[in-house]
């Protein structure tokens, strides 16, 4: 459990002089974050479902951040990023170009632009966990993207073309490319995707947000077709920040006997520093979030459930939770330590329900 805090030793912020690089600004970073937890499920008989309480790291990452500035040429931009725990892996590993805040490329393996929960670090989200919608679409894939934001930060755009098969791929295997695009708009500037949870101090903000994304996979004559639209809300004012999406997707196989699908669902989340003091209102946040999720729901055939376990059931997940959060003067940012209790209350609505309920005691440091 020391570890992370003797790394935070490693964080480093480098600048070089314009002599030495050409450029007006080079800025280096080192640094990363570590997600420790205790996790408790209670046992369910019928369901044939051992509970268990134990501790795990849910991820252990390494970042390395490259700025290269100059207002009279190029912005480049590099990041790479590795996955420690719970297995070693190459997480982010591109480069980006910025000629203009309004035209950005990025090359190499990085974040679809699917929906908007993804485009939140780790670092920066509400709950321990993202909602399980993020299981059903596009995450980081290889490939090329191009976005952009107008002056006054009313209007995001990103599309990009990736090979549609995961990370960490040698080659496209299919010859076939994802399609991900998404638009957001922000009637008083700035979107603020860059967290989950905003204080008193932040702007109030307002934005709409639609992403669509499409994919085909596999040989010819049984190939997987899969595309999917996302719509996301999100807004601040004073303690408060909501967040929403709904996703719906449609998946066709193209002459096998497997039976197409559609998948999809939504979730709000609420949070809000508490305004009780001064105190609460920098370090106390509560939390909520419902979900529902239905991971497979087949469009030619009735396909049964094969138990109480089986994820094709529709969910409906209901979170809430208490977070301190250290902030200034110890750490920049109010997220870089925060400590959370959230207790998880999960229904399944098709008739095959078991006592999942999960409580979680999680950590999360930035170092």
């Amino acid at each position: 459990m020391l570890w992370p805090f003797l790394s935070s030793a490693l964080a480093v912020n480098i600048q070089l002089s314009p002599t030495q690089q050409g450029f007006e600004t080079v800025r280096y970073q080192l640094g990363g974050f570590a997600q420790p937890r205790f996790v408790y499920t209670p046992n369910d008989e019928d369901a044939a479902v051992v509970g268990s309480l134990g501790y795990s790291v849910r991820r252990v990452r390494l970042e390395n951040k490259l700025y290269m500035e100059d207002p009279q040429m190029i912005d480049v931009y590099s990041k790479v990023s590795i996955e420690l725990m719970p297995e070693a892996r190459l997480v982010d590993a591109f480069i980006e170009l910025a000629p203009a805040q309004i035209f950005r490329v990025r090359f190499g393996q990085q974040k679809s632009a699917s929906n908007r929960s993804l485009m939140v670090s780790d670092r920066n989200t509400l709950f321990p966990e993202r909602g399980a919608l993020q299981d059903l679409v596009p995450r980081r894939e290889m490939g090329i993207s191009i976005r952009g934001d107008s002056p006054q930060g009313h209007l995001h755009y990103s599309l990009g073309m990736f090979n549609g098969e995961g990370t960490n791929r040698l080659a496209n295997v299919n010859q076939k490319f994802m399609y991900v695009s998404r638009l957001v708009l922000s009637p008083f500037g700035s979107e603020g995707t860059t967290t989950e949870l905003m204080d008193i101090n932040d702007p109030s903000t307002l934005s709409f947000g639609y992403a669509f994304h499409l994919n085909v996979i596999g040989p010819e004559g049984q190939q997987e077709g899969t595309y999917g639209h996302n719509i996301s809300l999100f807004g601040h004012w004073k303690w408060l920040t909501l967040q929403g999406e709904y996703l719906y997707r449609e998946t066709d196989w193209e002459d096998v006997n497997i039976a197409d699908y559609t998948q999809g669902g939504w979730y709000l989340q609420l949070g809000s520093f508490l305004p009780f003091s001064s105190w609460t209102e920098q370090h106390l946040a509560g939390m909520l979030r419902i979900e529902n999720i239905d991971e497979f729901e087949a469009l030619t055939a009735k396909v049964p459930l094969v138990g109480p376990t089986d994820p094709a059931q529709l969910r409906r997940n209901l979170s809430f939770g208490l977070g301190y959060y250290v902030g200034p003067p110890y750490f920049s940012t109010a997220q870089d330590l925060r400590i959370q209790l959230v207790y998880t209350l999960r229904s399944e609505l098709e008739g095959q329900e078991y006592d999942n309920n999960t409580l979680q005691f999680a950590a999360h440091l930035s170092f």
